[in-house]
């Protein structure tokens, strides 16, 4: 089956000219991630918006563990390099560092934790529970510490389930330690309330379950209906997160030091 597209959008040669399931997925997590650090940077006071960027983390690291590919991208080392030397010159707290060094970490590890993961049923019970019980300590050193892991850990079971032979309910179990150990680790961090909480719990439970039937395809159909400017701006998110994070987050910093330069202490080195 052929399909004809009014107009050809896409930002880079080797990526397909209609929009992906993957445009739509990362283009889900930018704007969570957005919201998440406007209100971080802008609005410290409402945790609303912290709530909606629970979202985000999940996306990425599912989409690490789905990832065939373990590359250690210098795009990911400038950029997370970038972001510290601006931790350094606005007086922010160094550690932990910023989540694409837990990328670049998770992508190095992830490969030999699978290989002890998939051994047997103690070598899972044991991968889980210490990814569980280094929560907090690594969460000092990484953003989200090792239950990044357990959202990998996820995204790398489904996408090889069948090549596994392991059962949809053991991936959801997996999934749903995932949730239960992000929704309280965030709640401790973020000071939420019941009421929060469950919201945050709900958004990440429910971006989660939608993502275990997640599969590579193309969307010809839909690329041809909506607006070119809306093409593009999805394509943009979809295939140059690297560079939203990285640009967005310096916006911000420098729009929170304009209004709120009280909250900085330009080039006062800090660890945390």
């Amino acid at each position: 089956m052929t399909y004809n597209t009014p107009m050809k959008i896409s930002f880079s040669k080797d990526l397909p000219q209609n929009l992906t399931s993957y445009d739509f997925l990362k283009s889900f997590a930018v704007l969570t991630m957005i919201i998440d650090h406007i209100g971080m940077y802008l609005f410290p006071e409402q945790n609303e918006w912290r709530v909606i960027g629970r979202m985000s983390m999940p996306v990425w690291l599912f989409l690490v563990g789905y990832a065939n590919s373990r590359d250690l991208s210098s795009f990911l080392w400038i950029g997370g390099s970038i972001l510290v030397l601006s931790t350094v010159v606005m007086g922010e707290g160094l550690l932990p560092f910023n989540i694409l060094f837990t990328i670049l970490f998770v992508r190095f590890f992830l490969d030999g934790v699978m290989r002890v993961f998939l051994k047997d049923i103690e070598s899972k019970i044991f991968t889980i529970l210490l990814m569980v019980i280094l929560v907090v300590p690594t969460g000092f050193i990484f953003d989200y510490g090792t239950h990044a892991f357990l959202f990998a850990i996820y995204g790398y079971l489904v996408r090889h389930q069948n090549k596994l032979n392991i059962s949809r309910a053991f991936i959801l179990a997996i999934m749903g330690v995932a949730v239960v150990v992000h929704s309280f680790y965030q709640r401790y961090h973020f000071g939420f309330d019941y009421i929060e909480a469950v919201y945050s719990a709900a958004g990440m439970l429910g971006i989660s379950l939608f993502m275990i039937k997640f599969q590579s395809k193309l969307y010809p159909n839909v690329t041809k209906r909506l607006p070119m400017l809306m093409t593009a701006a999805i394509q943009l998110m979809g295939r140059h997160s690297l560079e939203v994070y990285v640009v967005h987050l310096l916006v911000l910093k420098l729009i929170s030091f304009y209004f709120y330069p009280e909250h900085f202490g330009l080039f006062e080195i800090k660890w945390f």
